[in-house]
This record gives C-alpha cells, sequence and structure tokens, in this order.
C-alpha cells in the first residue's frame, strides 16, 4: 500500500504529463521545483542538475537511445572495439513469456532493458518461481518512464529480456561492487562506488581519479570514510575504457564490474536520477556544472552531436 505522500505525488506527477508534451521546460522547471524547492535556471544553466535539464530538452543524440537500452548498447560497445568488456549474453527476448528456462545456466541475471533496477538474480534455478519472474518482467517491460522527467530516449528501441552471466562480489550471495565513472564531455572526472546493494549497509563512495575518497554525497546514499574501498589494479584500465567510450558525448556516467580481475562492461547512463538527485555539499552541484560544456542550442537540436 502506497503512502498518501506518495499517492500525492504519482498524481501530481500525472497532471504534469499533458503539460510536458506541451511545454516541456515548463513541466521539467514544476518537476524541479518539488525535488528541490526552487526553480532552476533552464535559459542560462549553471549547476549540474540544471544543464542535465538542458540537456534533456535540447539535445537529440542520435546514439541516445541506443546506448540507453541495455541490449542495444551492445553494439556500440563492439563497434569500439571494445567487445571484449561485454558480460556473457545468454539470450534476448522480446517477451518474458519466451525465456527458455530450461535451457539457461544455474546462475544468471535477467534484465529488462530500459529500466533501472529491473533486474531478477537467480543463484540457484531450482529456487526460482518461473511464473512469477515472467509476470514482474513483462510487467517492467510494459511499464515505461515517468514522461515528465524528460528522458525522451528510454524505450525508443523496444524494450526486451536479456539474459548474462551472473558477477558475483567478493562473498558467496553478495552483489558486485560497481564502479560508475562520471565523464564530463569525454573526461573522466569521478569514480562512484556503490557497496553493500541490495542490504543494509549500502554505501556510496565517491572518488577522484587519484582515487581520493571526496566529501561529494551523490542522491539519497552517504558515504563511508571508515570503509575498506581498495584502489582497483585495474583503475587505469577502467578510466582509459570510460573515456573512450564517453568521447561523442557531454555527459555519461559508464559502469564497469570486476569479475574475477576482468573489467566488464554494465551500463551507460545519461541522466542519473533524470537530473533530480541531490548533490551535496550544495558546492559541488556548481562544480560539476562547472566541468559540463554544453554544446550550442542551435547545433544540439539539429542532430550534429552525433558523432
Amino acid at each position: 500500500m502506497i503512502s498518501a505522500k506518495d499517492a500525492l505525488k504519482r498524481m501530481i506527477l500525472a497532471m504534469l504529463a499533458p503539460v510536458y508534451r506541451v511545454r516541456p521546460a515548463a513541466a521539467l522547471s514544476a518537476v524541479y521545483f518539488l525535488k528541490f524547492r526552487r526553480l532552476p535556471n533552464i535559459g542560462a544553466p549553471v549547476v549540474f542538475q540544471e544543464k542535465l535539464q538542458w540537456l534533456k530538452l535540447y539535445y537529440r543524440q542520435d546514439r541516445y537511445p541506443v546506448c540507453s537500452d541495455k541490449y542495444a548498447v551492445r553494439g556500440y560497445i563492439e563497434a569500439q572495439g571494445m567487445g571484449r568488456l561485454l558480460n556473457a549474453l545468454y539470450g534476448h527476448w522480446d517477451k518474458a513469456s519466451d525465456i527458455p528456462f530450461d535451457e539457461l545456466p544455474e546462475r544468471f541475471v535477467l534484465k529488462v532493458t530500459h529500466g533501472s533496477g529491473y533486474n531478477i538474480i537467480c543463484r540457484r534455478k531450482s529456487e526460482l518461481d518461473r511464473k512469477k519472474a515472467v509476470s514482474e518482467l513483462e510487467r517492467w517491460r510494459r511499464r515505461k518512464y515517468i514522461e515528465c522527467y524528460g528522458e525522451w530516449f528510454y524505450g525508443v528501441v523496444p524494450p526486451r529480456i536479456v539474459c548474462e552471466a551472473l558477477i558475483e562480489g567478493a562473498r558467496p550471495d553478495e552483489a558486485p561492487r560497481d564502479y560508475k565513472v562520471h565523464c564530463f564531455n569525454g573526461r573522466a572526472r569521478l569514480i562512484q562506488v556503490d557497496a553493500g546493494r541490495f542490504s543494509a549497509r549500502h554505501f556510496r563512495n565517491i572518488y577522484d581519479t587519484e582515487w581520493r575518497l571526496t566529501e561529494i554525497a551523490l542522491g539519497n546514499l552517504g558515504s563511508d570514510p571508515g570503509a575498506e574501498v581498495l584502489r582497483p589494479p585495474q583503475l587505469a584500465e577502467i578510466l582509459l575504457y570510460a573515456e573512450e567510450l564517453a568521447r561523442p558525448f557531454p555527459y555519461v556516467r559508464i559502469d564497469f564490474y570486476l569479475a574475477e580481475g576482468r573489467v566488464v562492461f554494465g551500463e551507460m547512463t545519461f541522466t542519473p536520477g533524470a537530473g533530480f538527485s541531490r548533490i551535496r555539499p550544495e558546492k559541488y552541484a556548481r562544480l560539476l556544472g562547472n566541468w559540463l560544456s554544453l554544446p550550442q542550442k542551435e547545433a544540439a537540436l539539429c542532430g550534429s552531436g552525433a558523432r
């Protein structure tokens, strides 16, 4: 049962959907105000979150829909000569009912290609409730992103379901740490490490490219300065791959995992939190904004951002 607060939020967002179709900047400004209690300066954006709103409105990069899709992005990775970074793929299907569970290995992960968090982790196939899994995956596959958030690139590629190899953490039944590299105009600036996902110990540390822990907090999760997060031996390799893949884009976050010492590509995200996530301390929202140089609006609207 949803709370009264969540019900009110859904109602407001539903009301803003038709506004977005006619006046997208007004709708995004309204959502921004709900999140931050201030209006954004979209016409002359300064802070990072404002610039992400500008990009959603005025930047039509041809590769966004492809690279936002968890299956289609594999083609982009291969085209950049980095197919070796891709996780093992067991199959992809248009509908959840098409999944041949008997043919899958004992351990795997099922993902919906256009969503965030739409994953089913299977460590023991005999314990998987297949009927429930099919029902959840199909419900997720049909779900659309909140229209007034302005993330136009999700769902352009028809949503599907993929099955990939399960990457484990340091201990059995533990999620792996992922290394999310924030790239600004093709340059890696920050590495976000999420550890303890799906547990009460989930924390998020933000490092610079020299692996110095920063005081930056992104989103609702806090950091754990006392946690031992060792610099990965593959850090230089991760940063090199991230910058090469990020080259065509003003901003992108590229996620990687480490599987038995091998760097594995995760996904690409152009608007984390739809550009509405808080950055603390507040001064860093401006710093990240300074790192992001926006293209000329005329060029962006003509699609010349795609290279």
